[in-house]
């Protein structure tokens, strides 16, 4: 990865535009970056996958609310999904799919047959970015097989 090039897209609170940085070091980078910017919030690093508290199949992200104590004192926290990661076995594929996936989104795979079931029955404009190129491939599987047949 030293030699590897990283796109950072930044936002810049003061100026208030989208700032991108090409760096090698993306650490000594990230750390120098902050003191030349006034507060930036790092959007995106494009070679490197930000993981989201998310799930692929329901949705469900983290929400944020407040503890109320006996005495009705508010301080804020977050509510985090019930995030697993998990291997999935794809019949048709013949080999596991892992994804980030809440336990409700389990059932929910579960409930519809298996994972190549639930990608199957999805529309590709329901399913999460992650999970499109899985059930491109399911569905060519399933035409070669059918054409085979």
């Amino acid at each position: 990865r030293d030699c590897q090039d990283f796109r950072l897209l930044c936002h810049d609170a003061v100026s208030r535009t989208i700032v991108t940085f090409f760096t090698t070091d993306l650490r000594l980078d990230l750390g120098l970056r902050r003191g030349l910017l006034s507060a930036p919030k790092l959007l995106k690093v494009e070679g490197i996958p930000i993981m989201t508290r998310r799930c692929v199949v329901t949705g469900k992200a983290a929400m944020s609310g407040n503890n109320v104590s006996h005495a009705k004192n508010r301080t804020r926290r977050k509510f985090n999904p019930n995030l697993q990661n998990a291997s999935l076995y794809s019949e048709v594929l013949g080999r596991a799919i892992s994804v980030r996936v809440t336990v409700a989104g389990l059932r929910t795979i579960d409930h519809k047959g298996g994972v190549d079931a639930y990608l199957i029955a999805t529309a590709p404009s329901k399913l999460s970015e992650e999970l499109r190129p899985y059930k491109a491939q399911v569905m060519k599987k399933r035409e070669a097989a059918k054409k085979a047949a």
